[in-house]
């Protein structure tokens, strides 16, 4: 009895440490990365030097970073700033290696979304379902973006943004209607698009209800 008593207690032990040691693994990995504070405002330095301005950051709900993997998650209403740039979204992640920061949306109980991303920067403002922006080469690619273009609006499948601020695109639709849908709009397979000055395209051609038309254009 008593050796199978001192088993017990040094079994009883080893799982005692083995827990301690996982929880202090865990907590050691799971932590915020911030290195100052400016009020309600966390900055994060990316690996990337070169940055002319830190990053800065909030979110309503949660903010955590996994130390190991070295990525940042901002959730609710989460903000991120860096020069004239702001981009808001109900989900953001940081890659501090990449110097990468992706936005996306959450949906409710009844599937819809939540805090689409929203990108400004200058005169450009735009919502999306789907943002990646690279603060080193200043590339973005944007999913399900709508843009206003002088007295219409562009809607944009997929798109790249470059460093010049062209943005070039797949499966475009450009239109005066207003609405999440529009009534009609010109098909555009590819484009370029200078923001507020002109949009390059091929043929395009006519769409009316969501019904493509012989009406098309050179």
């Amino acid at each position: 009895m008593y050796k199978i008593s001192n088993i017990t207690r040094v079994f009883t032990l080893l799982l005692l440490i083995i827990t301690i040691s996982q929880k202090a693994h865990a907590e050691d990995e799971y932590k915020y990365y911030a290195l100052g504070e400016d009020d309600s405002l966390k900055t994060v330095y990316l690996a990337d030097s070169s940055l002319s301005s830190p990053i800065k950051y909030d979110a309503r709900d949660s903010m955590i970073t996994n130390i190991r993997t070295k990525k940042m998650y901002l959730y609710g209403d989460a903000h991120v700033y860096y020069g004239d740039m702001e981009l808001t979204a109900d989900v953001i992640e940081i890659d501090i290696d990449k110097s990468e920061v992706h936005a996306t949306y959450s949906t409710d109980s009844l599937g819809n979304p939540i805090g689409r991303p929203f990108f400004k920067q200058g005169g450009d403002e735009f919502d999306a379902a789907s943002i990646l922006y690279n603060f080193n080469t200043k590339k973005g690619v944007i999913k399900d973006v709508k843009t206003q273009q002088g007295e219409g609006y562009l809607h944009m499948e997929v798109s790249k943004r470059h460093p010049n601020e062209e943005v070039h695109l797949k499966n475009g639709r450009f239109t005066t209607c207003d609405l999440a849908e529009p009534h009609f709009h010109f098909h555009l397979t590819k484009a370029v698009v200078v923001p507020n000055k002109r949009i390059v395209t091929g043929p395009v051609n006519m769409w009316i209800a969501g019904v493509p038309t012989p009406i098309g254009l050179p």
